[in-house]
């Protein structure tokens, strides 16, 4: 589980006392650690002699090789015997740590800034970045200053990555933290979460996954968050959310999938939000949604399937979606659906599957939608359905298997359609004789050869005259005709 980190610029300024003796001087630092062993982060900021490293276990190498590097400001030193540079310290045995060590120069002078480029990355086991100081009358050095300044920032990246020892995570400072991808992942025993400052990071993708033992979640600034890729995913006992700044967020990919104890959820901001796939696949214990902006979307696929309290759904803007693939796929507590805008829809399969307490259902634009396999399948609440525009339907298999309450169908609905494809499109349904005859009759009508249709089994009625002659006339056409 190693974890690459990019670092951003560091720059170091001050100067020797006078009466310093000390060959080596530590001063800021690189910490690189096994990543369940929480850091000693409060030696970055402190006097505190646990922080002292005893270097004979630890091999040193000028930094230079692990360019790169550039000295500007200060003063500069020429001589060789008074020049100032780093040294990386690695230990070798257990590849655990790294630090940077300031050699001492000539007594008295100021110390030259250093700046340590971006980009360069670092493996060493399972590993963090932290930078920090130690501040004034340390080792003989005064008014020591030590300065982040974000190129790549700082990357926190997999750094508590299934630490399973954590309970309490502590107060650390994160206020320079960009990327906290994985940073808590799998910690799942961590009971409770500190208002960390998280105000400058973008991307959260999978930051809180799996923490399944957290119950509550604080207010963090998530401003300028553009990633929530899984950023909760099965944190399964979390019972609220808090109103997050989401404003940024762009991709809600699984973000909250598996939370299954969460009973509400507050009007976060998603108007920025392209991708909600498998955003909230599986809470099973919300009865509500809120009127979230999600007019930017395109891809609701999974979004809510698996929501099987939810007795209503609000009237969301759905204006940009094209995939709505398995989106309520097992709401089996939806008595009622609204009149979304899916008009850019291309796929609705498996988009109601399993919603068995659906007693009517929308007169839906889906006029573009091509996919419609096993849309309504084992809607058994359902007993009529309305006239949908299926003129760029090409794949019905399964559509409305199992409806087993499904008496009424309207006539002319596929005069237009382009498919041949019904393979038990309405086998184990109640369909009236009146509603068998509109379908063959418009399948006979739209013209197609060589098709499939299932109007079988289950308790529908047999075709009357007209659906036997369109059915004969289907026949003639190369279809596969199955009824009663």
């Amino acid at each position: 589980m190693a974890n690459r980190l990019a670092i951003g610029e560091l720059s170091v300024t001050g100067t020797f006392l006078s009466n310093s003796s000390v060959n080596g001087v530590y001063l800021g630092e690189i910490k690189v650690w096994p990543s369940c062993d929480l850091p000693p982060y409060f030696c970055n900021t402190n006097v505190d002699t646990s922080c002292v490293v005893d270097f004979s276990n630890y091999s040193r190498g000028f930094f230079d090789s692990y360019t790169p590097v550039s000295y500007t400001g200060g003063t500069t030193i020429s001589s060789a015997a008074n020049s100032y540079f780093f040294d990386f310290i690695v230990d070798e045995e257990n590849d655990e740590m790294g630090y940077f060590f300031l050699e001492r120069g000539a007594l008295g002078e100021i110390l030259p800034t250093v700046t340590l480029s971006g980009g360069q990355n670092y493996n060493a086991g399972d590993v963090v970045v932290i930078l920090g100081s130690k501040i004034g009358g340390v080792d003989g050095i005064d008014d020591i200053s030590i300065t982040w300044s974000e190129t790549n920032g700082l990357v926190f990246g997999g750094a508590w990555e299934e630490c399973s020892n954590i309970v309490n995570f502590p107060a650390i400072d994160t206020s320079s933290g960009v990327n906290f991808r994985k940073a808590w992942a799998g910690c799942s025993n961590m009971e409770s979460f500190p208002l960390l400052d998280t105000s400058s990071g973008t991307n959260f993708s999978e930051a809180w996954r799996w923490c399944s033992s957290l119950t509550s979640f604080p207010l963090i600034d998530t401003s300028s968050g553009t990633n929530f890729n899984e950023a909760w995913v099965s944190c399964y006992s979390l019972t609220s959310f808090p109103l997050l700044d989401t404003s940024s967020g762009t991709n809600f990919v699984f973000t909250w999938a598996g939370c299954s104890s969460l009973t509400s959820f507050p009007l976060l901001d998603t108007s920025s939000g392209t991708n909600f796939e498998y955003a909230w696949r599986g809470c099973s214990s919300l009865t509500s949604f809120p009127l979230l902006d999600t007019s930017s979307g395109t891809d609701f696929s999974l979004s809510w399937e698996g929501c099987s309290s939810l007795t209503s759904f609000p009237l969301l803007d759905t204006s940009s979606g094209t995939d709505f693939n398995s989106a309520w796929q097992a709401c089996s507590a939806l008595t009622s659906f609204p009149l979304l805008d899916t008009s850019s829809a291309t796929s609705l399969r498996y988009a109601w599957f399993g919603c068995t307490s659906l007693t009517s259902f929308p007169l839906l634009d889906t006029s573009s939608t091509q996919d419609f396999y096993f849309s309504w399948y084992g809607c058994a609440s359902l007993t009529s359905f309305p006239l949908l525009d299926t003129s760029s339907g090409t794949f019905f298999w399964y559509a409305w298997m199992n409806c087993t309450n499904l008496t009424s169908f309207p006539a002319n609905m596929f005069d237009n359609c382009p498919a041949n494809q019904f393979y038990l499109a309405w086998r184990n349904c109640a369909l009236n004789a009146t509603s068998v005859d509109n379908i063959l009759v418009s399948l006979d009508v739209a013209g197609q050869t060589n098709g499939v249709v299932h109007i079988d089994e289950g308790t529908s009625s047999p075709p009357g005259a007209a659906g036997v002659a369109a059915r004969s006339s289907l026949v003639s056409k190369g279809w596969s005709v199955y009824t009663n």
